[in-house]
Formats: structure tokens, C-alpha cells, sequence
């Protein structure tokens, strides 16, 4: 499991804040509770066993990347668990 990066602030409420945004996409919620932990692209890619391109497109909502929504759906549910965040708000805005 990835660990939050505590030298670059990686607290969960800082994740929360960052989700709580209003007018955001579910790519843009993923990508900056990424950020806020710390996490690079490549190293969420390793630890899911996925690759980076798939996690590009999540954070890029191009939901032509995917073979079908209930993968789209698994793997954005995968990332929010990994990053410690709710994934309703994340799965409100997926198809």
C-alpha cells in the first residue's frame, strides 16, 4: 500500500479539502488527492497493477480508454480506497 508523503503536508483532511471542491470533474478529484498525498502517477500505477495510461486517462475523464463502465468504475473505487478518500463523490460523476 502507498503511504502518504507527511513532508509534503499529506494529511486526510487536506485530501478532503481537496475532494470538497465544488465544479469538479472525477479526474480532477483523483488527480489532486494524488497530488495532495505525494503520490506519483507511476508509483499508484505499480502498486495497482495498472498502467500509467489508464491512470492518465481516469484523471483526463476519457472514458474511451476503458473496456467498460464497471471496470472505469472499479478502478476509480481502487484509487480513492489507496488514496483514503470517499469514492461516492468520485463514482457520483462517472458513467
Amino acid at each position: 500500500m502507498i503511504e502518504p508523503d507527511v513532508q509534503n503536508g499529506g494529511a486526510a483532511s487536506t485530501v478532503d479539502d481537496a475532494v470538497a471542491q465544488p465544479a469538479q470533474t472525477a479526474g480532477q478529484m483523483i488527480r489532486a488527492a494524488r497530488e495532495q498525498w505525494g503520490v506519483p502517477l507511476h508509483a499508484l500505477a505499480a502498486n495497482l497493477k495498472v498502467s500509467v495510461h489508464k491512470l492518465e486517462a481516469l484523471e483526463a475523464n476519457d472514458w474511451s480508454a476503458f473496456p467498460d463502465v464497471v471496470f472505469t468504475r472499479a478502478l476509480a473505487s481502487t484509487v480513492c480506497r489507496v488514496l483514503k478518500m470517499d469514492a461516492g463523490p468520485v463514482l457520483d460523476l462517472l458513467p
